[in-house]
């Protein structure tokens, strides 16, 4: 019995920290639900007592199971063979394919609609799409972005239609993600010597899963974002790791570096924290760093930006777009206390967000009306700027519970575990071309087989059966923080793991203060998760796999055999032992 005893207390002494962050996460979780709506507080503590034991459960099954099922490291493998590369790829298209036929032509967002619109001609739209009157194209949504849209289109409006210009961009945009994916499989399973079984499963996540094909189907600029992240990701980790570079793998990562600062916002705040975290994690890599990351952060976030703006004729994007995070905090200030606004503060709100309607505008779950309303001035100089910051602080200071609250209902998408993808579909483009064209519509006799598609999908992401992996909680906070917490408990997280995995750490502030974080409330939810949602193997692979010592020395085998008997078993048999 005394053995029993301190056995116990030696497991719970060293699993404290981690029950400590596991509480903290059911409490965000549930209260992450409970926002907006009224329970009492024997429901809420029944449900928090629910959440951490299910986490707790979750969280040992999950440590135990990776304890068992040991693979094998190989740090200075490559990405595998071009073979495997395209099979992967061609049975996720031609999964993919039957949900693509049926949302012909496909999915046009709002975003999308305007940068069409832009590039065949149309006039920037009025507000935050254009702070410079008499622009041909806004950068509100990235330039780059709307040629590569819509030059696909355009090549593809030769074949008859606008409608089959955007389904050629469709199916440009598809192959591509599947070839991207697949080679992101690829790669984890030659470094860490995955199963066949793991591989399967892994091809049959992006295959089947509806998110997949319905992001496919989608073209923005998120999801030309994340072809470009995912090939930087796994360039990353191999510069970052590899004992001796050629000139060419540099060369491949200062241009992903490059177009993922060009292709959104985003990337070149990521990328500049990518050069910090290394210099924190490994400073031996911080000239290989240098070299690789600071000419592309220049040439896209300061030459590109001097050079094509003027002679493209591009308005810049607003101010307002970074600032909207805390907008939204002081639109609640307004709302829930409005005999403390001093009138100088008024002044200094009125100037940049219109006081009169502030209040009214403000939706707990989402920062547009707020941003985005009538008279908001969407090019504040640096003084009202700087006049505001005060005033937010000042009211910071006053009702901090304010701020955190807004926050909390702004950003609670992200742990509500309630919550799952949804799809939608509209028939015409959600922003109308002023000289008609592209005229992109979705045909009469498609439209209810497209609408009876999206319901499918919907009605399959909220079952019982595979409900919980379309849950974007799972792949925004559960397989980052499970994947840190059970490496670091298992030592498998090392330095050079941590590192491999910045691109995707240093995402998550950005995904934090996103405009919107409910599904329900607004799709561009679902965009925003996307350079979490198609890491995931990644994530887990770098996080959780069994680390042991490098067997690639010269005389080793190629990555090229490694893949053959990863898939192939029998040819594992056959062969002789690296080892």
């Amino acid at each position: 019995m005394h053995f029993q005893v301190n056995d116990i207390k030696q497991t719970v002494g060293a699993h404290t920290k981690y029950l400590i962050a596991l509480t903290a996460l059911a409490i965000l979780c549930v209260a992450s639900e409970a926002i907006g709506t009224a329970h009492s507080v024997p429901l809420l503590a029944g449900r928090f007592i629910a959440c951490l034991s299910l986490l707790i459960i979750c969280f040992a099954a999950i440590e135990r199971f990776i304890d068992s099922r040991p693979t094998h490291e190989n740090v200075h493998l490559q990405t595998g063979s071009l073979k495997h590369i395209v099979l992967y790829a061609s049975i996720i298209l031609l999964c993919w394919l039957p949900i693509l036929v049926c949302l012909y032509p496909g999915i046009t967002f709002s975003d999308t609609s305007g940068q069409l619109c832009q590039y065949f001609g149309n006039p920037p739209e009025y507000g935050a799409y254009c702070i410079k009157p008499g622009s041909a194209f806004s950068d509100h949504h990235p330039i780059i972005d709307t040629f590569i849209m819509g030059m696909l289109v355009q090549v593809g409006m030769s074949l008859g239609s606008a409608n089959l210009g955007f389904m050629f961009l469709v199916m440009v945009q598809s192959t591509l993600l599947a070839l991207t994916v697949s080679r992101m499989v690829c790669f984890i399973t030659v470094r860490f010597r995955w199963s066949t079984k793991a591989v399967f499963v892994t091809i049959a996540f992006f295959a089947l899963l509806p998110m997949f094909p319905y992001m496919a189907a989608s073209p923005v600029k998120d999801t030309i974002f994340i072809i470009v992240f995912i090939n930087f990701i796994i360039e990353f980790a191999v510069v970052m790791t590899s004992a001796k570079l050629r000139p060419l793998q540099i060369l491949i990562l200062v241009i992903l570096t490059f177009f993922m600062i060009l292709t959104k916002r985003t990337g070149l705040y990521v990328s500049a924290l990518c050069l910090l975290g290394i210099l924190l994690l490994n400073r031996h890599a911080w000239k290989t760093a240098l070299i690789s990351l600071l000419p592309a952060i220049i040439a896209a976030g300061v030459i590109f930006p001097t050079v094509a703006f003027p002679l493209l004729n591009v308005s810049p994007g607003s101010k307002n777009e970074m600032l909207g995070f805390f907008y939204q905090q002081t639109a609640r200030f307004v709302r829930d206390y409005p005999d403390e606004v001093t009138p100088k503060e008024r002044k200094a709100i009125d100037a940049i967000l219109n006081y009169d309607t502030l209040a009214k505008r403000y939706n707990p779950a989402i920062v547009d009306p707020v941003n985005h309303g009538k008279g908001v001035d969407v090019d504040p100089s640096k003084e009202k700027i700087a006049d505001y910051a005060k005033v937010f602080i000042d009211q910071l200071i006053r009702h901090p519970d304010n701020n955190l609250k807004a926050v909390l209902a702004q950003e609670s998408g992200w742990f509500d575990l309630s919550q799952r993808y949804q799809t939608a579909i509209n028939f015409d483009m959600a922003i109308q071309p002023s000289n008609g064209t592209p005229n992109i519509t979705r045909p009469s006799w498609i439209r209810e087989l497209a609408g009876r598609t999206v319901k499918t999908l919907n009605s399959a992401m909220t079952s019982p059966i595979i409900g919980l992996l379309c849950a974007p909680p799972v792949y925004t906070t559960l397989i980052p923080l499970f994947g840190i917490m059970l490496g670091i408990r298992t030592k498998r997280l090392t330095r050079e793991r941590l590192l491999c995995l910045l691109p995707i750490f240093t995402s998550l502030p950005f995904l934090w203060i996103s405009p919107v974080s409910d599904v329900f409330v607004n799709l561009e939810a679902f965009r925003y998760t996307l350079p979490f949602l198609y890491t995931a193997p990644f994530t887990i692979a770098f996080t959780l796999s069994q680390k042991t010592v490098n067997t690639t020395a010269a005389g080793g085998q190629s990555c090229k055999k490694r893949l053959v008997q990863t898939v192939n078993p029998a040819h594992q048999r056959n062969s002789s032992s690296p080892h």
